[in-house]
């Protein structure tokens, strides 16, 4: 079994933390900071700032140059890609427009077929084609009007 721990009568404390400077603290000297004697830029002559200025403007005009061009013919190269699909766009269209004429064409033509086969099959008709011709005068050939060929 465990025993309960006994308490003692006299308390020992962990000595505490001081993070704030008091008088008894030791301040350290800050050291002397060392002079540098200032250096006085050298002087350029007239020659010499206008070949830096002259370097200066070719180095950022290349630059500059190359992605004016290269922008111009990406712009270039859209416009004539968006050009050439719409030009595609409208030879189907256009194509699709000559082909429905043609069926619209063929269609027409069907229902004229089926309307003169209509009235082809209603006018056929044998005895009314006998009972017109004899009223017309019309008769059967008679022996002297039938001519033979060899």
């Amino acid at each position: 079994m465990a025993v309960p721990a006994k308490k003692s009568e006299t308390y020992e404390y962990a000595p505490t933390r001081v993070y704030s400077y008091s008088r008894s603290s030791v301040a350290y000297a800050a050291e002397p900071v060392k002079k540098v004697p200032e250096r006085k830029p050298r002087q350029e002559t007239k020659q010499e700032t206008r070949q830096r200025v002259k370097e200066n403007t070719q180095a950022k005009a290349k630059p500059q140059l190359k992605r004016a061009v290269l922008a111009c013919c990406s712009v270039a190269f859209m416009a004539a890609a968006v050009l050439f699909v719409i030009t595609r766009f409208a030879a189907v269209n256009q194509a699709y427009s000559a082909l429905n004429d043609v069926k619209e064409d063929i269609k027409a033509a069907e229902r004229e077929i089926e309307v003169l086969s209509v009235q082809l099959n209603n006018s056929v008709d044998i005895d009314a084609a006998r009972e017109a011709a004899i009223k017309a005068g019309m008769g059967y050939p008679t022996a002297e009007q039938v001519v033979k060929l060899d």
